[in-house]
């Protein structure tokens, strides 16, 4: 009996170390940033509105993070919460039940305006709960709730089109985001989701934007709209849209609504920097196992510390870096990166807490002179977040 306990005990050690929102499985709070520090919560009665973020399939969704675009919005004036879901048992139809819950309890506390953000199958959950409950918009970014094996991936389009239909037919500002090599459905037939929803769309009573296979740098794969390439491009313009009224129905002019400055409040001090600047500089993989792979460290334009890992023909992961006591972090939806300086190598280790099993060591040796390829003139950067089950994507490059 007692071996029994102690087994039963090791099993239920990792899910302990989880937040206690995240283990209760439907946790609805404040929203925290990607290294990014939450602006205060304004309230129902002095903030422009309530942005709920709805993250991706719950089993990936180990940090209670918000992406750059939340945090754009919440700068100008929103609240933001986010709704997580039960890390065993996801699937689209309690995602559905998720969300809806969250506007439940969204008016409740008395917020009026509700704009449901969510990403893959957490934007599904979105654009579902939005035909049966008043919103103040729907921001979905690359939609899904079917794996991308077999034919899998075609009902992320099929199974959408009567949601979307429903959904034109109301008045809320409508955002729907697709990307080159999204291997949910792009990779298999490009050119098919976006084109139907904006012809689509462009008969219907609502203000929209859709977003299809921009080609530009940084914003590519499934995970594109997480990253700050992307706020940055399209936060000015997504909240214009937002803003916007029935009777604006035609889609918003989005040339020169680029945001250079959305992320200046997250740069680092003088003293901070000089801790930097050991780790500023190109680094590649050693040879063998990780050999290919590329890690470039410096600040950006706005001083904001930023890492940005290249895997070879997979992808890129773009990250604010935050100190600790021994190096630098950097966290996302699928869990934290820590660099450690070791002499002439940098350790890099990827670990979600709760999961020791996928955690993920990499090593990598200088490649370039101590001088940060970031910091300049405004960068396009490439911040594709990486699938947290294999690190699937696909590399883009650095454009100055």
């Amino acid at each position: 009996m007692l071996r029994l306990a102690i087994l039963l005990l090791l099993g239920l050690l990792p899910w302990l170390t989880l937040p206690p929102a995240v283990r209760a499985g439907t946790g609805f709070a404040p929203a925290s940033f990607y290294g990014l520090p939450a602006p205060p919560l304004r309230g129902p009665d002095q903030a422009a509105g309530l942005v709920i973020w709805n993250h991706g399939y719950g089993a990936h969704a180990y940090i209670e993070q918000a992406p750059p675009l939340a945090w754009y919005f919440a700068q100008a004036g929103w609240d933001v919460y986010r709704q997580y879901r039960s890390l065993k048992s996801d699937s689209g139809f309690r995602a559905a039940a998720a969300v809806e819950q969250a506007v439940e309890k969204a008016r409740a506390l008395g917020y009026r305006r509700i704009v449901l953000m969510g990403f893959s199958m957490g934007a599904y959950a979105a654009v579902d709960v939005a035909q049966r409950r008043p919103v103040a918009g729907v921001i979905a970014l690359a939609p899904a709730t079917v794996a991308h094996d077999s034919f899998g991936w075609e009902l992320n389009d099929h199974a959408m089109r009567p949601m979307w239909r429903q959904l034109g037919a109301l008045p809320q500002p409508l955002v729907a985001a697709y990307f080159p090599q999204d291997i949910f459905y792009e990779t298999e037939m490009p050119a098919v989701r976006g084109p139907w929803l904006r012809q689509q769309l462009d008969h219907a009573a609502a203000p929209h934007l859709v977003i299809d296979r921009p080609q530009l740098p940084g914003i590519v794969g499934h995970s594109a709209g997480l990253g700050w390439s992307f706020a940055r491009r399209y936060g000015p313009c997504i909240r214009r849209l937002i803003d916007s009224t029935a009777a604006d129905s035609r889609t918003p002019d989005c040339t020169g609504l680029r945001d250079d400055r959305a992320f200046a409040t997250a740069a680092i001090s003088a003293q901070a920097m000089q801790q930097l600047r050991p780790y500023q500089g190109r680094w590649r993989g050693q040879p063998g196992k990780h050999w290919g792979f590329s890690m470039e460290i410096g600040p950006d334009d706005l001083g904001v510390p930023l890492m940005t890992l290249t895997l070879p023909e997979q992808g890129t992961l773009d990250l604010p870096l935050v100190a600790t006591a021994d190096g630098w972090r950097g966290e996302a939806e699928f869990g934290l990166l820590d660099l450690r300086r070791m002499g002439n190598t940098l350790a890099a280790r990827i670990t979600r807490p709760g999961d020791s099993a996928s955690d993920r060591s990499f090593v990598f040796q200088r490649d370039a002179p101590a001088t940060s390829h970031l910091a300049g003139p405004p960068l396009e950067l490439a911040d594709q977040l990486l699938s947290s089950t294999g690190l699937k994507s696909r590399a883009t490059p650095l454009m100055q």
